[in-house]
């Protein structure tokens, strides 16, 4: 088991050992996730705007670093927020777990690269808790969205139903052609 304590054991904005492993890696994150989503099947993600999209993933890069810094809130809420906005764009719930796929993968891969030998285990544990916790919320979100949604067509279906109920009358019709 690693010495390392969890990043949130350390005071607000001191640069934790993974910081400081990922954080020079920046740049090399954001761009493997933004490559990553351009050349997979996910349509919302290959149609975004490049510009666009390169912002989206720098503040998932962003909100994931803060929370190598700072314990896994600024990355859960930050996955909160986008998730609802991805939701309200028509975003599927594949494309949105892709983009943290993407972001676990590349950060597990340079951790192998660049972290000590004995804090490895711990690191990526907790990138794997971490991503896996926003994995968690970003599903809750979509069955709950989900959830309404079918509320709201069933009442919809019931107030249809009721609208059109008696409009026919089979024996009067009968009447009226026999």
């Amino acid at each position: 088991m690693s010495n390392e304590p969890h990043p949130h054991d350390h005071p607000p904005g001191v640069h934790t050992p993974l910081y400081r492993v990922l954080g020079g890696c920046s740049q090399d994150l954001i761009d493997s996730v933004e490559r990553r989503l351009r050349t997979t099947a996910a349509p919302h993600y290959r149609a975004a705007e490049p510009g666009l999209l390169r912002e989206r993933v720098a503040r998932l890069v962003g909100a994931f670093l803060e929370a190598a810094c700072n314990g896994p809130e600024p990355f859960v809420a930050h996955v909160q927020r986008l998730t609802e906005e991805r939701i309200g764009e028509g975003y599927y719930l594949e494309e949105v777990q892709l983009a943290l796929s993407a972001l676990e993968e590349r950060a597990w891969q340079l951790l192998t690269q660049h972290a000590e030998p004995e804090r490895l285990v711990g690191q990526l544990a907790f990138v794997t808790g971490l991503v896996g916790g926003a994995k968690d919320e970003l599903a809750r979100i979509y069955f709950r969205h989900k959830e309404h949604a079918e509320l709201r067509a069933a009442e919809l279906q019931h107030k249809l139903d009721e609208l059109f109920k008696g409009t026919e009358q089979p024996d009067a019709l009968y009447l009226i052609r026999g």
